[in-house]
């Protein structure tokens, strides 16, 4: 297995299509989220990869990881909460996917963020360069986005209202998939005014050959090699076993269904051998330039600073959009269902003499006595020891459970159905499985030492409205440099889009900017200013 050096894509060639990313703005300052969207090229249609998305910060250590996921649209939408205290620099936003025949990532985007940091109190002038900078230049379009307002200015707290028009050049309408962000240019500055942009097209051209995984990829390495080693992997929030096997140089790669935020995974060391390992090893990149500060740069910080003196006196943080994270889907109904209460036993044992259940607890041939799970297709015990799972802890330690208060149990699940064992719970599972959940949840199982708990990342949470919605019945004070952000915006059969939404209490100048890229791969991109009056 080889883990990829993040390295930047080629530039595209003439009439390539490479990943667009739309940021919600060109820089940002510790505190605030960077919300983006990445349109894929129309050859990547009909793949649904798992994205692994990382942050290095300007030293190019590796800060930040999760995982975005690829459905039937040619599109994904993410975020990076930026810390309060993190260090100002370049940072670098990495997309990736693993190609599962070689193991490899492959990198699909690659684009600096521009993160300052307003804890400094004084700015200089002399410490801010007077370069004239050379800016981006505008995309090769393809569609062309007309963007109407009703009138040229507003007042604060009105609503606004946009219609938004996407044809091709010969001005037939076009149906879109669309992003837009309002931005306080008065705050942020134009775009002819600092070096950073918020729109980037990456130079990946995708090998339509290749099979990206869908998988959440978890990587790692025995601490002494062993190759061929099974491996067994625990998911306690979802009582799911997972397996692999180790190679010649130690290395491994776990592949896990996608699932939503954080969760802890266990290595079990008594069903594998007893190895232990490390999870996850670090990957940097290489030093980044140095961030650069224009005029409007430096007054942003200043205003970002004041912003937030303004909020601690309402006890407010300026916020974005909301999140929302899926239930886990948990693990299959049990065969058996006994709750504890309903019986009046002191342990477990006694529990599987008294009742007629698959589980007993039955003498062993050296006289002690062990679990058994009864098949009751074959009438016959399964071969060893159920598996045990106690509040999300793994294991067979019959001592252990036979000395457990029964009165602490709050249920027991059975498994012994031998297709559902196969399915659920795999190689660890074939003797039957128990999972026991206690009424306080706190139980903790013997572990053998080299059995080692992690956390690994799992998919971004969904963000289930716009950065855009704002308490407007509250007397608090609404200043917001970034006043709208959507990331997937659908224009109707004739290509139109009606767009509402409120001013802050901000007397500037705004800008409207729009992305665009139709079902077949074209693209826009327009861009249009109002002002705010008292």
């Amino acid at each position: 297995m080889t883990f990829f050096p993040p390295v930047c894509p080629p530039a595209l060639a003439q009439g390539e299509d490479g990943t667009l990313i739309h940021l919600d703005k060109p820089y940002y300052v510790a505190g605030e989220t960077a919300y983006f969207k990445l349109y894929f090229p129309v050859i990547f249609n009909n793949h649904r990869p798992m994205l692994e998305l990382l942050v290095y910060n300007g030293e190019g250590v590796l800060v930040n990881k999760s995982y975005l996921k690829k459905e039937e649209r040619n599109f994904v939408n993410g975020h990076y909460k930026i810390p309060f205290e993190a260090d100002q620099g370049i940072y670098n936003l990495v997309v990736a996917s693993l190609v599962e025949k070689n193991k490899q990532n492959i990198i699909i985007a690659q684009i600096p963020l521009a993160i300052f940091s307003d804890s400094d109190s004084e700015y200089k002038a002399d410490k801010h360069s007077s370069t004239k900078y050379s800016f981006t230049s505008e995309l090769n379009t393809e569609l062309r986005i007309s963007i109407q307002l009703q009138k040229p200015q507003y007042h604060l707290r009105e609503e606004v209202s946009l219609t938004i028009a996407v044809t091709d050049h010969l001005g037939r309408p076009v149906s879109a998939n669309t992003s837009l962000s309002v931005t306080d240019i008065g705050i942020i500055g134009s775009s002819k005014s600092y070096p950073y942009t918020s729109i980037h097209e990456t130079g990946w051209v995708f090998d339509p050959s290749l099979y990206l995984s869908e998988y959440i990829p978890v990587t790692g390495k025995l601490e002494n090699r062993r190759d061929g080693l099974l491996m067994t992997f625990f998911m306690p929030s979802s009582n799911r076993l997972y397996y692999t096997t180790s190679e010649p140089d130690g290395n491994f790669q776990l592949l896990i269904p996608g699932f939503y935020g954080e969760k802890s995974i266990q290595y079990i060391g008594e069903f594998s051998d007893g190895a232990a390992i490390n999870l996850n090893p670090d990957d940097t990149l290489p030093h980044s330039e140095e961030l650069i500060y224009s005029t409007s740069i430096v007054k942003y910080i200043q205003e970002s600073r004041k912003r937030k003196l303004i909020y601690q006196l309402y006890n407010k943080v300026e916020g974005g959009g909301h999140y929302q994270i899926p239930k886990a889907v948990e693990v299959a109904a049990p065969d058996r269902q006994f709750k504890a209460s309903d019986y009046p036993f002191e342990d477990i044992p006694s529990f599987c003499k008294e009742l007629s259940t698959p589980l007993k607890y039955v003498k062993d041939h050296n006289g002690g006595f062990e679990f058994k799970m009864f098949n009751t297709e074959s009438r016959s015990f399964y071969f060893g020891t159920p598996l045990f799972i106690v509040d999300g802890q793994m294991t067979k330690d019959a001592i252990y459970l036979a000395s457990l208060d029964f009165q602490e149990i709050d249920k027991i699940n059975l498994y012994y159905d031998n297709q559902r064992l196969s399915n659920d719970f795999g190689f660890a599972g074939f003797s039957g499985v128990v999972i026991i959940y206690s009424k306080e949840g706190s139980l903790k199982v013997p572990q053998a030492p080299s059995t080692q708990l992690f956390k690994v990342k799992g998919l971004q949470p969904l963000i289930s409205n716009s950065t855009g919605n704002m308490d407007f019945k509250s007397g608090d004070p609404i200043f917001k440099p970034q006043l709208l952000w959507e990331p997937t915006l659908e224009t109707n059969a004739n290509g139109h889009l009606e767009v509402t939404y409120r001013q802050s209490d901000d007397v500037s100048q705004f800008q409207i900017e729009i992305v665009a890229q139709s079902q077949d791969g074209r693209r826009g991109h327009g861009r249009l200013e109002y002002r705010t009056v008292d």
